[in-house]
């Protein structure tokens, strides 16, 4: 009877999502007909909705584009889809949910794994059919054909994650953007100033003048999923442990816009005077408020996640704190690694993390532990980066240590910078 009951409700689910996908193709013809090459995400987490649009519209520079999102439920934003200009983004939904609850958890329909994996081809015809003249290609194609530096190429120290498809593609999408121009990314203008307006209504009045912004992303994503090591140990430190960190934002003359995971009481946030905003305070949809804190703030401050690639798109300066894995690093970044102690309880040495360990991401079954940054650690990197960011571009205290290592590393061919506070760590 169970299963007869779960057949049905998967029955509904893809009735609805089938009917609510060809309905907005529909709507979308003319943009179909007219498209010069499509491009299809079946599958991927939020920042693939990013770097996807972001990496078609510089290959197929001068083309009319269209990228389409398979969408589970909640698990993207869609209103990205508002932010480009030059590539049209549509999200077609895999399955639904609904506000209800049925025992304290939201009704959310399940989708039927044939039809995953299904859906996107019968959209591929249906495109064939419309437009038998575009250029129509899977994301991961897109991905698997951008030319690597050429760095790598020469390099022979290739270590065994870079067998992980995912972790050589950015290496290409690095390159890619620094060939490549595109314009920057916003929501409508009528969308940003309500925003904006709500904003400079909710800050107290001495602050209204010569407003700076900062992004606080928290991410939380993945803690109950011990199977996936690759993303429950890229979550981040507590709200608690940032406190510090974000009243030293706040006296060197940032609002910080919260986003991301982490949801603190209105009350603990009020303490803050009104330097410290979220969407709840402002009266703004959540999604919108991430994608405006993302790309209109004067810096980026993060952790690994979906969430720091939207900045990365604009190029707003960025510290990345708990970076992770020990490759990690983005354009125009600074990074602050976790740190991993060893069964004695020493900190191990950060040449061993950044060659040996980059591309590892259990260290528990090496023995050793994984810490995620400390409030004072959190501390010291914001305090840094605050006054790094005004210094001259060349300095780079971490520069001879990143020339010694893989040509592989994010870290290295983005040009990302070692947080001279994370390498104090180890001059202690």
């Amino acid at each position: 009877m169970k299963k007869f009951i779960l057949t049905i409700i998967k029955s509904i689910n893809i009735i609805i999502c089938f009917t609510y996908s060809i309905a907005k193709l529909l709507i979308n013809i003319n943009i179909i007909r007219k498209a010069q090459v499509v491009v299809l995400l079946p599958d991927g987490g939020f920042g693939h909705t990013i770097t996807g649009p972001d990496i078609t519209r510089k290959v197929y520079k001068g083309q009319r584009c269209v990228f389409i999102v398979f969408s589970e439920y909640r698990r993207h934003n869609w209103k990205v889809s508002l932010i480009w200009t030059d590539i049209e983004v549509i999200f077609l939904p895999l399955s639904i949910g609904t506000k209800y609850r049925v025992f304290g958890k939201a009704l959310v329909f399940p989708w039927a794994y044939w039809y995953r994996e299904g859906v996107p081809n019968i959209v591929k015809n249906i495109f064939k059919l419309l437009n038998a003249s575009c250029n129509i290609h899977y994301v991961n194609e897109i991905y698997g054909n951008l030319q690597l530096p050429n760095e790598i190429g020469k390099d022979e120290s290739k270590p065994g994650g870079l067998n992980n498809f995912g972790h050589s593609w950015p290496t290409g999408y690095f390159k890619l953007s620094e060939k490549v121009f595109a314009p920057n990314v916003y929501l409508p203008n009528s969308l940003q100033r309500d925003i904006e307006n709500k904003i400079l209504n909710y800050l107290p009045e001495e602050k209204k003048d010569k407003i700076k912004l900062c992004c606080l992303y928290l991410r939380q994503k993945g803690l109950e999923e011990k199977d996936d090591a690759s993303n429950y140990t890229r979550s981040g430190s507590n709200f608690e442990d940032y406190i510090m960190a974000i009243k030293k934002l706040n006296n060197s003359g940032y609002i910080v816009l919260l986003t991301g995971d982490v949801v603190p009481s209105l009350l603990k946030m009020k303490e803050f005077n009104g330097m410290l905003i979220d969407n709840r305070l402002i009266k703004i949809d959540k999604n919108l408020f991430y994608i405006y804190a993302a790309t209109n703030s004067d810096i980026f401050i993060g952790e690994p996640g979906g969430g720091a690639w939207l900045p990365n798109v604009n190029n707003i300066l960025k510290l990345i704190i708990n970076a992770f894995p020990f490759s990690y690093g983005l354009p125009n970044s600074w990074v602050y690694y976790k740190t991993v102690r060893d069964r004695n309880g020493n900190l191990m040495k950060f040449e061993k993390l950044l060659s040996d360990y980059s591309y590892h991401y259990n260290f528990e079954e090496f023995g050793f532990n994984l810490y995620n940054n400390s409030a004072d650690e959190i501390y010291r990197a914001v305090s840094s980066f605050i006054e790094d960011i005004n210094k001259p571009v060349e300095y780079n205290p971490g520069a001879d240590i990143v020339s010694k290592i893989s040509n592989y590393s994010w870290l290295k061919i983005s040009k990302a910078k070692i947080s001279p506070e994370w390498l104090r760590l180890y001059s202690v």
